[in-house]
């Protein structure tokens, strides 16, 4: 008894931190306040760990390791996985209190489904910095695995939202990280029809890349440029002749002026590896990390690129163990800055 009024008691203590951290996460997008957001959603990740919304309650108590609360939920007329996640603190105790013998199974599922809500609360803090265009907390959510295909009550993503309100770069972020382009809301509505209706062109355009659609535009400046500096060789072209219309000949070998340009696209390879990264996913592709190694460093929060540049070595060492990368990786990344 005594043992289970704590475990009662540290319960209820992480619930109350989550709800904590949920709260200063949603205060720190109204307030646009990036350091907060990522503070508060590191924190929230933590506590979630590799916990995902199922689809059904069958596969949810197969998740928390107590399939046969499956039987109890559906004998109290508990169906839908939002109907578990709904239930109060009021509703839980009553629910365990009347199960006897399989209040312990109860428990650890309501441990679980605490859990799923926070998860849930990250998905939804998506859905608010998407609609209030944070895009920096945006793309932070997005790094702290918030779901881009959640829907609201409105069954709306928050690609729909940044569709609506016209949020060219939320969108842009959204579509990177696989966003559903064909999701429907509770009218039926997709990102591309909302975005038609709206007129929002930009982000037409965005999703027709991401359909593999072939988008006609004006040709930039760059290649205007490239078409004038051709006409000016042709014009040049012409005016080596003389007085009676014969060619003027030019000696290339010892002039130079008819040597052939050469290694350009190797020096633009060697112009870009020397640019520093512009961010820890870049650094990490630059050292040629496996998959796997790039997630997990990720994962433990070592996704700010400043930290790879102000680190000493015993910050290396704890970054080592966490992540379990060898001193091989870590000089490959190093070389990489």
């Amino acid at each position: 008894l005594s043992r289970s009024r704590t475990m009662g008691a540290c319960n209820s203590a992480e619930r109350e931190g989550l709800s904590t951290d949920v709260d200063g996460l949603m205060q720190a997008i109204r307030h646009q306040d990036v350091d907060d957001a990522r503070t508060f959603a590191r924190r929230i990740r933590r506590q979630v760990g590799s916990a995902f919304i199922p689809p059904t309650v069958q596969a949810l108590c197969r998740d928390a390791g107590v399939p046969q609360a499956t039987r109890l939920l559906q004998s109290n007329e508990i169906e839908g996985v939002s109907a578990v996640m709904d239930l109060s603190n009021d509703e839980w105790t009553k629910l365990i209190a009347e199960s006897k013998s399989s209040a312990s199974q109860l428990r650890r599922l309501r441990i679980y489904v605490t859990k799923l809500n926070a998860q849930r609360d990250l998905n939804e803090a998506l859905i608010v910095a998407t609609k209030e265009e944070v895009v920096s907390i945006v793309s932070l959510l997005i790094k702290q695995r918030a779901s881009v295909a959640y829907a609201d009550n409105h069954n709306k993503t928050a690609l729909m939202w940044a569709c609506m309100q016209g949020s060219v770069e939320p969108a842009r972020l959204l579509i990177e990280a696989k966003a559903n382009i064909d999701a429907m809301d509770a009218r039926g509505r997709t990102p591309m029809s909302l975005a038609k209706d709206l007129g929002q062109d930009e982000i037409v355009n965005l999703l027709d890349k991401a359909r593999g659609v072939v988008v006609e535009k004006r040709p930039s400046a760059a290649i205007d440029a490239k078409h004038a500096e051709k006409d000016q060789e042709d014009d040049a072209e012409e005016d080596d002749v003389d007085d009676y219309g014969r060619k003027i000949f030019v000696d290339t070998k010892h002039s130079g002026a008819g040597k052939k340009k050469g290694g350009g696209k190797k020096k633009k390879a060697e112009k870009k590896a020397q640019e520093p990264p512009k961010d820890v996913y870049e650094l990490l592709d630059r050292a040629g990390l496996p998959i796997a190694v790039r997630e997990r460093i990720m994962e433990e929060g070592y996704d700010e690129l400043d930290w790879y540049h102000t680190s000493n070595e015993r910050d290396w060492e704890r970054m080592m163990k966490a992540c379990q990368i060898t001193k091989t990786v870590k000089d490959r990344i190093l070389a990489c800055l």
